[in-house]
């Protein structure tokens, strides 16, 4: 259930560093997904101090940011809330301190609480969750943890309360493992801007004499191009694709929503490894030229770079908010079940690519790839992505449909792995068809990490 909280309070800091005031923390508005996954609920109250969407008062001061409450949970609004009627980020910290306090005690290894749901928290089929017992060995001092944190979230003092960040690597969570650096993550380190940068995203343009630009090329050397097939957007006579521009994305946030992600498999992994029939073997070529691009892979969850073609009008939106599977077969089929789809050869991904043909100053994607770069527009250019994918336990697609997908989910999650309760983490689809494809159900699980421009030759 730490885990539980621990997402939680990610989440309320994202809210936070948005300008963003949730108002009615408590344990009653946090959920559980079927991958116990803690998800901060109800907004109705929330203040959105930029743009003042709220029916609530909103003022600004420098030292916090305020809004008028429209309502209250007692027991878990802060002493100057109820006095003043006015919300802050500090008064979401008191009651995520409330919360922590109710729940917390629930929490602890060898109480007999730990063996009850935590009261207040659901999972997203209304049920409490069931905690996991613990050794009891280090229950008193897993014990002072969660009042020391209790305390540092609700001193009497607003100003004395700590932040979202700060409470992330407070000992109470960091007992999970390597929270400050699985959490409050560092970029990579060939990123260009650093954790402490005002843009937390930045296209950064590939040089055509960098090493990286020639392994990206070699990414596009795909089998069967321009022989078309049933998913072909615009048909044509060419035999091969040619790099003309790339850039690396580094987007922080889907960055680090990828890195929680891929945390949770990996700790999966951990009790149940990723090994035979769940291990997927990518195509060789790819694999072997992806394994130069910078940045190492985290074997131990599966994590492989994969390909991802695309329409002009929807790259400018995957490199700001990532893949979203609620959009699957938007563009194409679901053969495989409502997932983003993924390839290991440039043959297939081509054939979902559309012409971009000329620059246009009006669009954001041209201002952002040509406008302030060294490349200008080469005309009649298509679009894939380079992807850090984390498989983990892979189920493989089996043409009587029940056997992939969970019976309730109308193929928007996988069965769930033998003797677990936990869905697998991707479907594959290899040797059905001409070419592979991986299909993932939770896009957390995906990174855009290059953006490619090509054309046909």
């Amino acid at each position: 259930m730490r885990s539980v909280l621990l997402d939680a309070l990610v989440g309320l800091g994202h809210l936070h560093a948005h300008g963003v005031i949730h108002g009615d923390v408590k344990p009653a508005n946090i959920l559980v997904d079927s991958r116990e996954r803690g998800l901060l609920a109800d907004f109705n109250i929330s203040i959105d101090t930029k743009s003042r969407t709220s029916a609530a008062h909103v003022t600004r001061k420098p030292s916090t940011i305020r809004a008028t409450a429209l309502g209250m949970t007692t027991g878990f609004a802060a002493p100057e809330l109820q006095t003043s009627g006015q919300a802050t980020t500090h008064t979401d910290m008191f009651a995520y301190g409330k919360t922590v306090s109710q729940v917390g005690a629930q929490c602890e290894p060898g109480t007999a609480a730990a063996d009850q749901g935590a009261e207040g928290i659901l999972d997203q089929a209304g049920r409490q969750p069931r905690l996991r017992k613990g050794s009891s060995t280090r229950q008193g001092a897993n014990q002072g943890q969660a009042a020391a944190l209790v305390e540092a979230l609700t001193a009497p003092s607003p100003s004395d309360r700590w932040s979202a960040e700060a409470a992330t690597q407070h000992p109470f969570f960091t007992i999970l493992g390597e929270i400050k650096e699985r959490v409050v993550l560092a970029p990579p380190e060939h990123w260009t801007s650093g954790a402490g940068s005002n843009d937390k995203l930045s296209l950064v343009e590939v040089p055509r004499d960098a090493g990286v630009f020639d392994v990206l090329k070699e990414l596009l050397n795909g089998t069967g191009i321009g022989d078309g097939g049933r998913d072909q957007q615009q048909p044509g006579a060419y035999s091969r694709l040619e790099l003309a521009a790339a850039w690396r994305v580094e987007n922080h946030d889907i960055y680090c929503a990828y890195k929680v992600a891929q945390r949770k498999v990996l700790s999966f992994a951990a009790k149940v490894p990723v090994r035979g029939d769940t291990k997927v073997r990518i195509r060789k070529e790819l694999y072997g030229s992806a394994s130069k691009l910078p940045g190492d892979l985290e074997t131990g969850c599966n994590e492989v770079r994969l390909l991802h073609g695309t329409k002009p009008d929807l790259v400018w939106r995957i490199v700001q908010q990532g893949l979203n599977e609620r959009f699957a077969g938007a563009s194409a089929g679901t053969r495989f079940g409502d997932g983003s789809y993924f390839s290991d050869d440039a043959g297939k991904i081509d054939q979902y690519a559309v012409k971009d043909e000329q620059y246009d100053a009006a669009l954001p994607l041209h201002q952002r790839l040509y406008s302030d770069s060294s490349s200008r527009h080469p005309g009649s250019v298509f679009y894939a992505f380079v992807f850090r994918v984390t498989l983990g336990h892979s189920v493989q697609f089996d043409k009587r449909m029940d056997k992939c997908f969970n019976a309730n989910s109308k193929r928007r999650e996988l069965e769930n792995i033998p003797n677990t309760e936990t869905p697998y983490h991707s479907l594959v689809a290899a040797g059905i068809y001409r070419y592979n494809e991986y299909v993932i159900f939770h896009s957390d699980q995906t990174y855009p990490e290059y953006v490619l421009a090509y054309q046909r030759r």
